[in-house]
């Protein structure tokens, strides 16, 4: 079905597949880091052969503004369809709930990163916004301690795990610290040492 699918999709809609051994687009576009070294041959349910011309990263933005990046899509020119593979995802630490009548993809942290609703066809279908823009060192890994740290104007964390355990945040994930992450907060609670007594005195008069 998605190798013969009538129109052509967008760039942002997306099928979510357990079929599917890899992801796969034909949006260039849309890939970063991309490598055409990688090239395979596709091999479809019907025995038919498409060819990908190499591989690249996607930055997708999730359902609450943060970046998750998925990796390893295939770049596939004669797709009519964008397929994201529930395999691979679930090997990069991601976890996929099926209820009802929606699908929902969770991140490593458990975060939920995206909520699809079943169509007409039984298939789950979605829409995926990607920065085609965005360095890739600057999302390799996002530091959610410290992102929800900046947010709150340097919250402590005994606070910021309070909103969390009494759920006052929506979204805010459970944040775990072992160390102080914040420089500027940590010279600014340094003490001053005391001056010492033998210390010259003030002058009494002009030079």
């Amino acid at each position: 079905m998605a190798a013969t699918y009538d129109d052509k999709m967008k760039g942002e809609e997306w099928y979510l597949g357990s079929g599917c051994s890899n992801h796969m687009t034909a949006h260039r576009e849309c890939l970063i880091n991309f490598d055409a070294s990688k090239k395979t041959s596709i091999k479809l349910a019907d025995n038919r052969k498409l060819a990908s011309e190499g591989s690249g990263n996607i930055v997708m933005r999730s359902n609450f503004g943060c970046k998750v990046i998925i990796e390893d899509v295939f770049y596939v020119p004669k797709m009519k369809c964008n397929l994201m593979s529930i395999g691979q995802l679930v090997e990069k630490g991601f976890s996929v709930s099926m209820e009802g009548e929606s699908s929902k993809l969770f991140d490593a942290r458990k975060n939920l990163v995206l909520k699809s609703a079943l169509s007409k066809n039984r298939t789950y279908r979605c829409n995926i916004s990607s920065d085609k823009r965005m360095c890739m060192s600057a999302t390799i890994s996002e530091d959610a301690e410290a992102l929800w740290y900046l947010r709150y104007g340097h919250l402590n964390f005994r606070s910021l795990s309070e909103l969390n355990s009494k759920d006052l945040v929506y979204g805010l994930p459970k944040l775990n610290v072992k160390k102080p992450i914040c420089e500027i907060c940590v010279k600014s609670n340094q003490s001053r040492l005391p001056f010492v007594s033998d210390a010259p005195k003030r002058a009494s008069e002009a030079l």
